[in-house]
């Protein structure tokens, strides 16, 4: 017997409050006594764009682990244990994400320890050597995969080799990245002047005023982001061979409008019936009915200054070009055939559920304070207007956003593979 089908209801947007850590940098709490934990996240907006190389720029947020004037990485590993802490860093072009989470009773002294990685860090030969050799292994692999190839190669294509978000790490890059070019990276680029922070958890007053003075211990450069100018490819197509692949990966797409436009929700609605979830147009057709790939879905990606949308999938070397002809034919379908209510009415229950995992738990209600503040987006306005247009967007409206957004004359197609695209 099926289960009943409940309809999501629009969820009330959680009350994020906001403190300063000076006159101007924002603390974004949320409290909740269910949990014995408390987690701080700090979003940086000094990401790798800043080093001509971008192994520099990563190495030297990813390495502050690695060691400090006082304790070694061993020493460090071993206190983190301690107070059950977990810190993890991830660099991308734009910013850097720091989370720390802990038990209440040890986030004191996790807190000392977090700030002497980023005020203390000195970048040890040794440990630089081990996390060369260990990048090299992984971009050895990883440059194997016709998945790994197409993708990189999809991003330089669409933004150009020097822009950051067509940039991607090169053997060389790894090589000439010295324990000096670290240090030095760290003394102009460490600035939290125009970082963005997130409490969450169990915490206290002791623990906000902690934060705080902390905070007031960090380097205060105030370098000012600058915007990336993204330019149209003047290459739509490109194929990179590699002949002992069995099968052959696609990547295509384009730029799209930012998310903080207000017509975007419609757009979000047409690709999610068209290639964003499981139940999709192109899983249906290209997976389910013509059996061509395991999986193919779509997706939008937003760095901080443009937005893209692309397809992504692996098929049988010789069946690439029809592949890509599929695709065509339902992006053709998708924008001349009316959408059924049946069809709408499915994602509008999907779309209203998986938008409830932003308000899931004060962590995940925090992180994506950061994350939408950091874009530049009002948490508040973006989801108002997002469900608003889930719950009346008619599907002539959809269509005609979607084909806006991704006309496809602007699509660039790379294929890695045996088999050359035609």
């Amino acid at each position: 017997m099926r289960p009943n089908i409940i309809i999501p209801k629009e969820p009330e947007i959680p009350y994020v409050e906001e403190l300063l850590l000076n006159n101007k940098t924002k603390l974004f709490t949320y409290s909740t006594q269910r949990t014995d934990l408390v987690s701080l996240y700090i979003t940086v907006p000094c990401g790798y764009k800043y080093a001509k190389n971008p192994v520099i720029g990563k190495f030297a947020w990813e390495m502050i682990k690695a060691g400090t004037n006082k304790k070694n990485s061993i020493q460090i590993a071993e206190e983190l244990n301690y107070y059950g802490a977990s810190l993890d860093i991830s660099v991308n072009p734009d910013s850097v994400n720091i989370s720390l989470v802990t038990l209440k009773d040890f986030f004191l002294p996790a807190l000392d320890l977090l700030f002497e990685l980023l005020t203390d860090a000195n970048y040890p030969k040794k440990e630089l050597l081990l996390q060369k050799q260990e990048t090299m292994g992984i971009l050895k692999i990883e440059n194997k995969k016709v998945e790994s190839i197409a993708n990189k190669n999809f991003y330089k294509l669409l933004f150009g080799a020097n822009h950051p978000y067509g940039r991607y790490i090169k053997y060389s890059d790894i090589f000439l990245t010295q324990r000096m070019n670290l240090l030095n990276f760290s003394k102009k680029y460490f600035d939290f002047s125009q970082s963005l922070w997130g409490l969450a958890g169990n915490y206290d007053d002791q623990i906000i005023r902690s934060v705080t003075e902390h905070f007031n211990l960090l380097p205060y450069l105030n370098i000012e982001d600058y915007a990336i100018i993204s330019r149209e490819p003047a290459k739509k197509s490109l194929h990179i061979n590699k002949k002992s692949s069995l099968q052959t990966a696609i990547k295509m797409g384009c730029q799209i409008k930012s998310l903080r436009e207000k017509d975007y929700p419609y757009f979000l609605i047409g690709q999610t019936i068209f290639g964003g979830y499981f139940g999709s147009r192109l899983n249906k057709n290209i997976r389910e009915e013509k059996g061509l790939t395991y999986g193919i879905f779509s997706r939008t990606n937003h760095f901080k200054y443009q937005s893209v949308w692309s397809i992504a999938a692996e098929v049988k070397a010789d069946q690439t070009n029809f592949a890509i002809n599929e695709i065509r034919k339902e992006y053709e379908k998708f924008i001349n055939e009316p959408i059924s209510d049946e069809e709408l009415s499915r994602v509008r229950n999907y779309m209203m559920g998986t938008s409830l995992f932003a308000f899931d738990g004060a962590f995940n209600i925090i992180k994506n304070q950061l994350k939408m503040s950091d874009l530049g987006v009002s948490v508040d306005s973006y989801y108002k207007n997002l469900f608003y247009v889930i719950k009346n967007a008619n599907e002539m409206e959809i269509r005609e956003k979607f084909a806006e957004y991704v006309p496809w004359e602007k699509m660039v197609i790379v294929t890695a593979g045996n088999v050359e695209t035609k």
